[in-house]
């Protein structure tokens, strides 16, 4: 087989460690720079460090993988990043750190497919061409470690030390021998929020690793590692975010979509929080962050874009990642399938959402005993009167008053008062008939009546009679 740069490749049946020592890909890989490996950033070193933690992890299956990353960004830019691997045999050390070394590719199919977070072998040779490093390594199993000290590219000894299971990796006075790189370099809250951010991102791509990240000797990161995606969201960014947060899951052809959206209400003002991982690996795709909000049209407010953390797995040989340097962009086969694997997945999600919860349907026939059906029927409301009469409480009774004697004729005027002389002389001419006794007992016109009660016979009132006999 012929690379680019017709070198042959030949690949030896070796074990993965001796692939690791001697790079299979030397040759495949220098069709990149081939002069001296240049290391951008900070963010850089810390991700190709861990990314080879986790691949390490990986090719040796291991059950819990614990990494931690420790950056001091001072004017001596310390960085550490230690896992719980296994380890690199001792007489590995000073090959780890040649130019183009690999144990990424064991055969010659998985140039065609590489599965892995990365391909570039140069990883351990650009940092240590920039700082000093110190690496601490020690085998499963084994009863001792080994150290090297790197300094500016060149190693020294190999030296026995005692050291926990795994790798330890010290990168110290990055830049030291490159003051127009370090001149550069941002302000040290720019430079940790993009270290924050790289481990961010492996965390959620990664959520059975469990991530911890300390600045300043703080913990600004620490994942659980427990697979959960949401546990490993909810660690990374944040309880609010979590909380919005609406589970996805479907597939397209032979892309499979999982993950996490946000719900229409929950938008964001940017893009800032739309994460897609292929594969495992971390991306920037316009295409599918239109599939996104394509799925989103007319759900969200004028302004607001969807957040989502969305994995997609499909075979390797599908999309190319050799694409950018930087490996954050992707080529698909199809563009077309990884579109509607996206944009369907995560509408018919949208729209279950949106569905009211229907309710149990009860069986029309059951059997019950006489209690049980007593004890569900509602209690009959009273039925109210018909129409809209209601009975009004009794009027009190009226006093009934006495009946007006008529006047008698002939008796001039003043006859039709009807008293004794109690108002003047016009009173005192009347009285009874002669012929009529009063109810009394005394005749007519001997007097006043005595007593109280009223005189039938002409009308007087009980008492007025005193008053007209004084008259």
């Amino acid at each position: 087989m012929k690379a680019e740069n017709s070198v042959k490749i030949q690949f030896d049946s070796l074990s993965a460690n001796e692939a690791f020592a001697r790079g299979a890909a030397a040759a495949f890989l220098a069709r990149y720079d081939p002069t001296v490996p240049q290391l951008a950033d900070i963010k850089t070193a810390v991700s190709e460090a861990v990314t080879n933690c986790i691949v390490h992890a990986y090719r040796e299956k291991i059950d819990k993988v614990y990494i931690t990353a420790s950056i001091y960004p001072d004017s001596r830019i310390v960085i550490k990043i230690k896992d719980n691997g296994c380890g690199i045999a001792p007489q590995q050390l000073p090959t780890a750190f040649l130019r183009h070394a690999t144990s990424k590719l064991r055969t010659a199919g998985d140039l065609a497919a590489i599965g892995t977070l990365g391909f570039r072998g140069e990883a351990l040779a650009a940092i240590s061409a920039v700082s000093r490093v110190d690496i601490f390594t020690r085998q499963t199993g084994a009863q001792t470690g080994a150290s090297l000290h790197l300094e500016g590219g060149v190693p020294g000894q190999v030296e026995e030390i005692g050291c926990p299971e795994g790798t330890t990796i010290c990168v110290r006075d990055l830049f030291y021998n490159t003051p127009a790189r370090m001149k550069f370099m941002k302000k040290d809250s720019a430079e940790g929020a993009a270290v924050a951010g790289i481990v961010q991102h492996l965390a959620l791509s990664h959520p059975e690793v469990s991530f911890k990240l300390l600045r300043d000797g703080a913990e600004v990161l620490h994942t659980p590692g427990d697979g959960q995606l949401l546990s490993a969201v909810y660690a990374a960014m944040g309880r609010d975010f979590a909380m919005g947060l609406q589970e996805v899951r479907g597939c397209g052809g032979d892309v499979q979509v999982s993950g996490y959206v946000t719900r229409p209400l929950n938008g964001h003002g940017t893009r800032g929080r739309q994460l897609f991982f292929v594969n495992g690996r971390f991306v920037k795709s316009q295409l599918l962050s239109a599939a996104l909000e394509e799925a989103y049209r007319n759900r969200l407010l004028k302004g607001k874009f969807p957040g989502c953390v969305l994995h997609l797995t499909l075979p390797e040989d599908r999309v190319d990642v050799n694409v950018h340097p930087a490996k954050t962009v992707v080529k698909f086969v199809s563009d077309k399938t990884a579109f509607d694997a996206v944009y369907y997945t995560v509408m018919d999600a949208l729209n279950r959402a949106e569905q009211p919860a229907r309710q149990e349907e009860k069986p029309f026939y059951r059997t019950m005993t006489a209690q049980e059906f007593r004890q569900q029927q509602k209690p009959q409301p009273e039925k109210p009167p018909l129409g809209s009469y209601t009975a009004r409480p009794a009027a009190p009774a009226r006093p009934v008053r006495p009946a007006e004697q008529p006047a008698l004729a002939g008796r001039g005027p003043g006859a039709g008062e009807g008293l004794h002389g109690s108002h003047g002389p016009a009173r005192r001419q009347l009285s009874h008939h002669p012929a009529v006794p009063g109810p009394c007992g005394r005749a007519a016109g001997t007097g006043a009546c005595a007593g109280r009660t009223a005189c039938a016979g002409d009308g007087i009132p009980a008492g007025a009679g005193d008053s007209g006999a004084a008259a």
